[in-house]
């Protein structure tokens, strides 16, 4: 079956998979006419996709018959000898819908040349994907496809990243991940393990790519909080969003993304909430951290074992990364509740502080 990931357009993407449902729709039929048309439109869509980023003019290349098209794209080393020569098949196949007698008639269609006609997008497909992998890299879609798998490509991040370009990972991260995983949450034969993975994908890739796709990223995840329905507000809030990616907002974005995410984080919750805290520190202003690490101490002394640990493992490490007067207030209040242990931990982090440069003071 033919796969239509290598296509960087999502609309032409859309409509060539569409086209390829239709072809083998047709080819159940035995309407072989329909077949070759299909076909014909399939592969001249994809070479002049392919051929837009080799230096030929736009216009020149959409006004182009199918045959020199398919010349140009074995030129360019895209198409081997034997796609070239299958591709006889549907070199006129243009002329099956022209309104004139004598182009109409001149071309008949059959069986077999529909199936090769069929059999032909597969190879070009296959051929026009692989050279564009090596010259332009990972589509988003084929990232996608990639990792989607399975944790054993996990470790292959850094490298997949190297090959795609930044502005398919920063659809990857905006588009496509998000899209698959409200897709998972929806259907039923998505496994809760595999909705798991897209938010570990989704974590891996960001962490692992350049800082001007995770600005922009966190741009988006702004205007999603700004804009988009309380649902998917907290969709994404819950499940794409740490602490720490506030470092790639201005000042006013992070206090509206912390004003929605802040007073989520109660006592009831926390379990919920800790890993989204994660990295959080530094953007505490003295007001937020307050009713934060009151809830963290008062979890980190309770009765939950699990939830005590955990919570006293995240007020410690986000403790190093607070201001100093957040970490005075946090000392504070770690005294006033009389819990000592954490109390004495936050001292010896106290003690491990280095005290800031007169240029970072400054």
């Amino acid at each position: 079956m033919a796969n239509f990931n290598f296509i960087t357009i999502p609309e032409l993407r859309q409509g060539l998979e569409s086209d390829y449902k239709e072809l083998q729709a047709c080819l159940k039929a035995e309407a072989w006419k329909a077949v070759q048309v299909l076909a014909g439109s399939i592969v001249e869509a994809i070479l002049i996709d392919a051929l837009s980023g080799t230096g030929v003019n736009q216009v020149t290349l959409e006004s182009m018959d199918l045959a020199p098209l398919i010349e140009m794209a074995k030129e360019k080393g895209m198409l081997d000898g034997e796609a070239v020569d299958l591709s006889t098949v549907i070199r006129k196949y243009r002329n099956l819908i022209h309104p004139g007698r004598v182009k109409r008639l001149e071309k008949s269609v059959d069986h077999s040349g529909a199936v090769i006609a069929a059999e032909l997008v597969e190879v070009i497909s296959t051929q026009v994907a692989r050279k564009k992998q090596q010259t332009y890299g990972y589509t988003a879609e084929q990232l996608f496809e990639r990792l989607r798998g399975g944790s054993s490509a996990l470790p292959l991040v850094n490298i997949l990243l190297r090959d795609a370009p930044k502005a398919e990972v920063e659809r990857f991260l905006i588009k496509v991940l998000p899209a698959a995983y409200f897709d998972g949450l929806s259907n039923s034969e998505v496994t809760s393990e595999q909705v798991r993975h897209l938010l570990t994908c989704y974590r891996r890739i960001f962490d692992a790519t350049h800082n001007d796709v995770k600005t922009k990223v966190m741009k988006h995840m702004y205007e999603v909080f700004r804009h988009d329905p309380e649902g998917t507000v907290l969709v994404y809030e819950d499940n794409f969003f740490k602490g720490a990616d506030l470092a790639y907002l201005c000042e006013s974005e992070r206090r509206f993304i912390k004003a929605h995410f802040l007073p989520r984080v109660t006592g009831d919750t926390l379990g919920e909430r800790l890993a989204n805290l994660s990295g959080i520190g530094p953007y505490l202003e003295p007001d937020e951290a307050g009713d934060l690490v009151l809830t963290l101490v008062l979890a980190a002394t309770g009765d939950d074992e699990d939830l005590a640990k955990r919570a006293r493992n995240r007020l410690l490490s986000e403790y190093s990364k607070m201001t100093t007067e957040n970490r005075n207030f946090v000392r504070d209040c770690a005294d006033g509740l009389n819990a000592t242990e954490i109390l004495e931990k936050l001292k010896e982090r106290e003690a491990r502080i280095k005290p800031p440069t007169e240029k970072e003071a400054a």
